[in-house]
């Protein structure tokens, strides 16, 4: 094992207020000093996109697991920008697995393609796999049903807007006919 365990997580978890779209900031402190800050953002309940910045030493990390400027700085942006904080996760994990089992299995694909050096970073004895794949089962079957249940929730809203469209031009098809019967000069001019 690494010398770099134990290490600490922190996940900050906020909705917008329309409802749409959620930030998710989550805080990574390695007992070698090393730390990340991963952002993971998007359409609520999706994976999104993500993005990460990297720190090392105790001088660019997190003094006592408090949070470092770059995490209050986003914290203060998002609530600013109408985003309220709506969890709060503080984890200790052992090894990579734990590390990657608290992260889940919705954000550890996209954690994956868009930051897998970041695992690196934290521990230099992680082999990273490639850039758009994720060897565990259970994060594949994760998010395969998670994207599974997405396109069931776009099928369902696509039926429900052609219904809805149907019975608009039902109505005005309906409407039209009884105006062309209550007015018997219509179509003369």
């Amino acid at each position: 094992m690494s010398d770099c365990y134990p290490g600490k997580l922190q996940t900050w978890s906020f909705d917008h207020k329309g409802g749409t779209k959620s930030y998710h900031i989550t805080q990574v402190r390695m007992a070698s000093g090393n730390s990340a800050v991963f952002y993971r953002y998007g359409k609520k309940d999706a994976p999104g996109q993500a993005s990460v910045d990297l720190f090392v030493g105790e001088d660019d990390a997190i003094a006592d697991f408090s949070p470092n400027k770059a995490v209050d700085k986003k914290i203060r942006d998002k609530e600013a920008g109408g985003y309220q904080q709506v969890a709060f996760k503080h984890h200790d994990f052992e090894s990579m697995a734990k590390l990657k089992a608290l992260i889940g299995p919705i954000a550890l694909p996209v954690f994956i393609r868009a930051c897998g050096h970041a695992f690196a970073h934290l521990d230099s004895e992680y082999e990273q796999a490639a850039p758009t794949t994720v060897s565990d089962p259970y994060v594949n079957e994760k998010a395969n049903e998670a994207s599974a249940k997405r396109h069931r929730d776009a099928q369902a809203r696509t039926d429900m807007a052609r219904m809805i469209a149907e019975q608009k031009a039902e109505d005005e098809a309906k409407q039209l006919a009884e105006m062309r019967a209550r007015n018997s000069n219509w179509g003369k001019f």
